[in-house]
């Protein structure tokens, strides 16, 4: 995620000059609007690709939609790889399809498929789906392989620049492997997937996955050759060339963005699925990671919509998507996963007294989140060199939460606070600082997973 750490330390810098300490909001709000951005794409793809209301539905969907708004809030790169995924994709059909010179629009389209890949590496599949949509209509005779072959030169010259582009990051990942905590998966997890896009409501499931068939069926069945269509272009000319009358023309024009974003849709989950098989696991599958195939999905469903010739039961369709989207959202925020780690520091940060120390396990898990919420509220509390379970970011590496070096750190400061970020007692090491020092004072941050802290006085129990 280095193009979003880099973006996030900019940020950080600038709201540092007016004295703003890096909350949760400073922190996660480039996500937010990065996330906002990926919508108003969404809107414009859909709306270049079928129309304005099938542009004006996948959005809202897009922007309601239960894994897509998670991973927004989060001070992560999703919401930044999703923006310029969609970037790449609205780059790729204006190129192709050129109303001006195309030459800006394979610009851009270098430009940020690149930069989703240093978002993150994951949209690399979405990349390969890409390649495959303009092979795919570069197979099936129509207006789409006729533009797709003018423009096979510079696809070609500008896939390879991305290729160039992006190397020293997949060459990074080459060595470093992947994220091992990911097991390897069966069958079920594709199932499991397309229920975790709604948030597992299967009417969402149902709804929507219902609509995108229909819309992408509906395209085509539209695609086929109609002779008779009038030839002449006129000022209500589409995008797509010829498209008098305007919406019998942009039907007929669907079927090839339809068959691209049914590819978005399958490619990035079904390469995803072939790595993570037992015997070759690259620990790819993940459905933070495939939040990716969420905008194709809303497009195929916005089209459905748009696919119905009666306007107000385009509009009772509208209104369904809301009503099966809205409740996992709200769900979402009735029962997120939460853990109090800032209550827990500013507890420890109201009792600090000059020498004491800190412990904290387990070390990651712990430590990191510790350390950032008392940086962020800039006091005096803070972590020793040689604190047990403190995390180096210079190497990775954390310093040992064994018994011996517990009770050899505790003695040499008057005070400790042990802080174990989970549920549950404190285990073998709060038992031993117990059974060695007299505890003071105790708070436990209550959320979905408690964080507790525990005061001790080193003077030895008589």
């Amino acid at each position: 995620m280095i193009l979003y750490y880099l973006i996030l330390k900019a940020w950080l810098g600038v709201t540092g000059l007016f004295g703003l300490a890096p909350n949760e909001i400073v922190l996660r709000l480039p996500s937010a609007v990065f996330a906002v951005g990926a919508a108003v794409v969404v809107y414009l793809l859909g709306r270049r690709l079928f129309g304005t209301i099938a542009g004006l539905v996948a959005a809202g969907l897009y922007l309601a939609n239960f894994l897509q708004m998670g991973v927004a809030q989060l001070a992560r790169s999703s919401s930044l790889e999703l923006f310029l995924l969609a970037l790449s994709w609205y780059a790729l059909f204006a190129a192709v399809t050129p109303r001006g010179s195309a030459r800006r629009w394979w610009s851009l389209f270098i430009a940020s498929s690149a930069l989703a890949v240093y978002a993150a590496l994951f949209s690399g599949l979405v990349l390969a789906s890409e390649a495959a949509a303009l092979g795919l209509l570069l197979l099936i005779a129509g207006p789409w392989r006729e533009r797709v072959r003018t423009s096979i030169r510079p696809a070609v010259v500008s896939f390879a620049l991305v290729g160039v582009l992006i190397a020293p990051i997949a060459l990074d990942a080459v060595l470093h492997g992947g994220p091992v905590w990911l097991a390897p998966v069966g069958l079920h997890a594709i199932t499991g997937f397309l229920l975790a896009i709604g948030g597992g409501s299967r009417r969402y499931e149902l709804v929507v996955f219902l609509l995108a068939a229909m819309g992408f069926v509906a395209a085509l069945a539209a695609g086929r050759p109609h002779p008779a269509l009038p030839r002449k272009r006129g000022r209500d000319e589409g995008a797509y060339g010829p498209a008098l009358p305007r919406r019998r023309g942009r039907d007929q024009e669907a079927y090839g963005p339809a068959l691209a974003m049914a590819i978005w849709f399958v490619v990035p989950i079904v390469i995803a699925f072939a790595l993570t098989q037992p015997r070759l696991n690259l620990h790819l599958f993940s459905n933070r990671y495939l939040v990716v195939v969420v905008p194709p999905l809303c497009l195929l469903a916005g089209l459905g919509v748009s696919a119905v010739r009666w306007r107000p039961l385009q509009g009772v369709l509208a209104i369904g998507l809301v009503v099966v989207a809205l409740p996992q959202l709200l769900y979402y925020y009735a029962s997120p996963h939460l853990q109090d780690i800032r209550g827990a520091a500013q507890w420890i940060e109201a009792r600090y007294q000059s020498g004491d120390g800190l412990i904290c396990a387990p070390a990651v898990e712990c430590a990191i989140p510790i350390q950032y919420y008392l940086e962020a509220d800039r006091g005096h509390a803070h972590f020793d060199p040689d604190s047990p379970g403190r995390f180096s970011w210079d190497g990775a590496a954390t310093v040992s939460l064994d018994d011996a070096a517990v009770v050899a750190y505790a003695t040499r400061h008057h005070r400790v606070f042990f802080v174990f970020a989970r549920s549950g007692p404190g285990g073998p090491i709060e038992s031993s600082l117990s059974a060695h020092f007299q505890e003071v004072a105790r708070v436990q941050a209550r959320a979905v997973v408690d964080t507790t802290v525990v005061l001790f006085q080193t003077s030895p129990i008589n």
